[in-house]
């Protein structure tokens, strides 16, 4: 689960997800829900929810727009944060049991609030 802006991604990186991890996350079935912000690029994204496999999106009206971090919560304890800023780029990847269940709290209310996309 997690938070992310494809406005904000680099298209190189988002070329080598779906090289290389989509691929892996068919194989083990590992379902992504990611929330996004309500732009062109992530409006973009998510019309594809339907054609890739394991994957969904839903939107949210952020109320500042622009230089989000990607916050990805990876189990129930690793938490990462990655900057794609040029002026702030960096990627932390933190090991927190409290962490994880905040940031997955938080998740799951925006999830439950957010705009279901197509075939949701």
């Amino acid at each position: 689960i997690g938070f992310t802006d494809y406005a904000c991604m680099p298209k190189e990186l988002n070329a080598f997800i779906r090289k290389e991890l989509m691929p892996r996350r068919r194989e083990l079935q590992s379902h992504i829900q990611l929330i996004v912000p309500r732009n062109q690029e992530s409006m973009e994204e998510r019309k594809l929810d339907p054609v890739i496999p394991y994957r969904e999106h839903r939107v949210v009206d952020f109320p500042e727009v622009g230089n989000l971090i990607e916050t990805l919560v990876f189990d129930e304890r690793k938490v990462a944060f990655v900057s794609f800023m040029p002026d702030e780029m960096f990627g932390l990847i933190i090991d927190s049991p409290a962490i994880a269940r905040t940031l997955r709290a938080l998740f799951l209310a925006l999830w439950n609030a957010a705009e279901k996309g197509p075939m949701c």
